[in-house]
C-alpha cells in the first residue's frame, strides 16, 4: 500500500527553530503549490527547495490547528475548476519569502479542466506538526479565502 508523507524542509526546520529561540517571532504560511512530479511520484525530501515540477500556486485557504492536538495544523489549497489539464502528484507549503517550508507526496490525481467534458474545484489539504503551535501564522488574503 503506497504511503504519502509530508515532511519539513531544511529551511522549514531552520525556520521554526529560530522562531522558537526568539518570543514573539512568528512564521507566517502564505501559500501552497501542487505539482505533477515530473511525471512519477516522488518521494518527499527535507532538502528539497522546490517542487520537482510546480503546475500551480494559490494562497492558502485555510490553516487551522487541530482541536485535539493543537500542534498539529491543517493547511488547505483551492484550486478552481478552469485550472487543470495534468496529474497533482506533490504538494508544497510556502512563508512569506517565498520559500519552501513543507514539501509532501500526494496520491495521483488528475486536475481536469472544463474541456475534458467535466470539471470541479479541487481541495488539497496537508497537515503539519510543530512543537511550538503559537509561532505558525496565516496571512490572509481576504479575495481568495
Amino acid at each position: 500500500m503506497p504511503s504519502y508523507t509530508t515532511k519539513h524542509t531544511d529551511y522549514g526546520l531552520a525556520r521554526i527553530a529560530a522562531a522558537a529561540a526568539s518570543p514573539g517571532t512568528t512564521i507566517n504560511l502564505t501559500h501552497m503549490a501542487v505539482g505533477d512530479g515530473g511525471g512519477s511520484d516522488t518521494t518527499p525530501s527535507q532538502s528539497q527547495t522546490a517542487l520537482v515540477n510546480e503546475r500551480y500556486r494559490t494562497t492558502i485557504n485555510l490553516l487551522q490547528p487541530y482541536i485535539s492536538d493543537p500542534s498539529r495544523y491543517l493547511i488547505e489549497m483551492l484550486i478552481p475548476a478552469a485550472v487543470g489539464g495534468w496529474t497533482i502528484r506533490e504538494f508544497g507549503v510556502f512563508d512569506d519569502a517565498g520559500q519552501l517550508f513543507s514539501v509532501g507526496s500526494f496520491p495521483a490525481t488528475y486536475k481536469t479542466l472544463p474541456s475534458d467534458g467535466a470539471t470541479n474545484d479541487l481541495v488539497v489539504r496537508c497537515e503539519v506538526v510543530v512543537s511550538n503551535a503559537g509561532i505558525i501564522n496565516l496571512i490572509v488574503d481576504p479575495a481568495v479565502a
